[in-house]
Order: structure tokens, then sequence, then C-alpha cells
């Protein structure tokens, strides 16, 4: 159940992530003698790296022209473990146009990894690095650094973005047979991975091509793990509502401001009519390319304080966050 709690942090892509854990409802399987490979399958019913692709659905109604789904049939396993949290994977996720920019990446493994062995934080900007995430475009292609850390007693990797990844972006993360010497001296390429990097996709192809002008593989059948895919558009929603209100003339209050004449100030309190952009269900849609629209107005109290001597218009300061770069420049 625990592997379930960490993808629905993942998902989220903001806030604080908690590692995934096997969990006693989940006992490690045995790898065999073989080398240490990515445990991921297509068809497992479960979920083994993140971000994992196979979740996007076109959608020419996003930012991103695409959407995640979670369809419980082809994660029959990992939906069996969901309890209360079906909803988030069912409904919730459907709300998300790519992946979050500030989410870990994972990937699980069929035996552990020595911590200490993995390059972190600057060091991962080294493209022989490893391990690591490619920002393959907007932009120059760049290797994006990581904090990089170990769950289910070292087979899993995680990737954190050392800053945010870029909006509306295509991103690639990977682990490469250069960390052999991580896992005891054996790291290869499992027959699932060679068989899915034989034929990418149009977004996989870019990023391998990108990987390899950049100098992290030379071809790839170094690459032990790999996943490309869209970031979330994030903005383009706030950035509507920024337009909206500029196109509407200045709130007024709802009763003139109640004023007492305290120690240091005068203290005003007051209340004015603002817009609700979200549907019933506390969620603001917008389709791309639309204007942001109100579905409701709700009071907001407000409280100022003006000095106890001097003529207005006083000089005044305000801050504000949550509307973008637009908000800067006015």
């Amino acid at each position: 159940m625990q592997r379930a709690l960490v993808i629905v942090f993942l998902f989220l892509g903001c806030g604080e992530s908690v590692a995934p854990d096997a969990g006693a409802d989940a006992p490690m399987r045995d790898a065999g003698p073989s080398c240490t490979g990515a445990d991921w399958s297509p068809t497992s019913g479960t979920i083994t790296r993140w971000p994992e692709p196979a979740l996007l659905v076109d959608d020419a109604t996003t930012g991103t022209g695409v959407r995640l789904r979670f369809d419980l049939e082809d994660y029959a396993v990992l939906a069996a473990t969901l309890g209360a949290y079906r909803q988030v994977f069912t409904e919730d996720l459907g709300e998300l146009d790519g992946f979050g920019i500030n989410a870990e990446a994972y990937f699980t493994f069929t035996r552990a990894f020595d911590p200490s062995m993995l390059p972190q934080a600057e060091e991962t900007s080294d493209p022989r690095a490893g391990l690591g995430i490619v920002v393959i475009s907007p932009g120059e292609p760049r290797i994006h650094p990581v904090l990089v850390d170990t769950t289910d007693d070292g087979r899993t990797i995680l990737m954190a973005p050392l800053f945010p990844l870029p909006a509306r972006a295509e991103v690639a993360a990977f682990v490469t047979t250069g960390l052999a010497a991580a896992t005891g001296g054996c790291l290869e390429q499992s027959a699932q991975i060679r068989t899915s990097l034989a034929s990418p996709d149009a977004r996989a192809s870019a990023a391998l091509d990108v990987l390899r002008s950049l100098g992290v593989i030379a071809s790839t059948a170094e690459l032990a793990a790999f996943t490309a895919f869209p970031t979330q558009s994030i903005e383009d929603d706030t950035l509507a509502v920024v337009a909206d209100i500029e196109s509407r003339a200045a709130p007024t209050f709802v009763s003139l401001p109640e004023c007492v004449t305290e120690a240091r100030w005068v203290r005003c309190d007051a209340r004015f009519t603002a817009q609700d952009y979200r549907d019933a269900d506390g969620v603001f849609r917008r389709a791309a390319g639309e204007p942001a629209t109100p579905t409701t107005s709700y009071e907001v109290p407000v409280t100022f304080w003006l000095p106890l001597g001097g003529t207005p218009p006083y000089p005044t300061m305000f801050f504000g966050h949550g509307l973008g770069e637009a908000e800067l420049d006015r």
C-alpha cells in the first residue's frame, strides 16, 4: 500500500515526496542469480518507473495537447492496493496535462545499489555521471542536475530536480550501465528495456538523440533504465485569470471601510467582491486557448493600515504571488 502512496505524491508534482517502499504487503521478489536490471515491464500491471509515459493520451483541449489517464485494467496489480486513494488515480490524475516540474523520477531495479557510490547534486551535471535528467526542449538540450536517493532497500533510485524543470517541456530521465560498480559489478539492460528501445516513439527517439549528442551514451545499449515525458503547462490557467481580471473594472468595497485609530496607525477593515473561476467541485477547468470565465463570486475580507499623519495618496507597497510573471510587470 505504501508504494501506492508515493505515486499519489509524485502525481501531484509538488510538496513533500514520500519515498516508495514495498511495505509489508508487497514482499520483495527474488531476482535470481543474474545481473541487476530494471524491474520494468509494460505488462506488469504496476508502475516501477516514473514518469510513466504510457499514462499519456492525446487531448487537444489541454495546454500541452496531452492528458494523463490511469486505466484500472492496465494496472490491475497497483489498482488492487489503492483503497481510498482510487479517486486520485481514476479522477484527479485526469486533470493533469503532463508530469510535475518538481516531482521525483524513479526507477526500480531487481537488485540493490550502494547509495554511497551514486552521484549527487552537481555531480549529476557530468554527462558520464550514470544517471540524471535531461531537458530536450524548450531551449538548447541540457543536463538538469538532480538530488539522488534510494529506497526499497536500495532497489529504487529516486531523482529529484535540483531546481524546477521548465513547464511545457520535453524531458527524459535515465540510468546507464556505467553505474555497474554501485550494484556490485553487474548492471545490464533488461530484455524489456531493450525491446522498448528498439522501436521508440517520436518523443523517446528525440530524447535518445539528445542523450547521444550530450555524450551521456554512445548507444542505447548503455541504458539500464529510461523514460521520456512532457511536463505540465503550470502557468497557463493563472495567466488566463490575470488577463480576465485586467479586463474588468477594479473591484469596489461592499461597504465603506470601518477605520479605528490605534497607537501607531489607523486600521481599516473592509470587504470586496472577488470572482471565483472554479467549478462546483473546486477545480479550475479551461480549454486551451479559451479565456478564463468566473463561475461565481465571493466576498474577501481585507485589512489595511494608514499612517497617523500625512496626506493621501500614501506611498503603498503591495506584495503577492501566484499569478505568474505577468504580475511583476504591472
